[in-house]
């Protein structure tokens, strides 16, 4: 049996150090695919969860990417949150939309290049360590 506890972690993610969230968020490899793509009109697309750090998330990528490249925020999605909404994207005339948070991961169609940036939670090793000997344990008992 698997639990899934989803919690925001929109405050988190607001009061972290700017090396932090650009870890938390991969903004140099995602600038650096940005580039690579030779993208210049990007769609960000963010959960309702996530839409509080869109701001500081835009100048962190602005950071990385400079100003040529125009970035956009999408709000509204018309799918779920989990699905690469490509038509908000085209609305914004976007070559490349980035996809943010929990992600379905469906085959995007060919309108344009959708990569996916995934949450990046932490792990407590001890923790992990501990649950593994204990079913271990219980393995052996059995």
């Amino acid at each position: 049996e698997v639990h899934i506890h989803r919690r925001s972690r929109t405050a988190a993610q607001l009061c972290v150090s700017d090396a932090d969230f650009d870890d938390l968020h991969a903004t140099a490899a995602t600038g650096a695919t940005i580039r690579g793509l030779n993208a210049t009109r990007v769609a960000l697309q963010l959960p309702d969860e996530l839409l509080p750090a869109a701001t500081r998330l835009y100048r962190r990528l602005r950071a990385h990417v400079g100003d040529d490249v125009l970035l956009y925020i999408l709000g509204d999605t018309t799918f779920a949150a989990c699905c690469a909404d490509e038509v908000a994207a085209q609305h914004a005339h976007a070559d490349l939309l980035l996809h943010y948070g929990p992600a379905c991961l469906t085959a995007p169609t060919a309108r344009m290049p959708v990569r996916h940036v995934l949450p990046r939670n932490p792990l407590d090793v001890p923790r992990c360590i501990g649950a593994l000997a204990a079913l271990r344990d219980c393995a052996l008992a059995a």
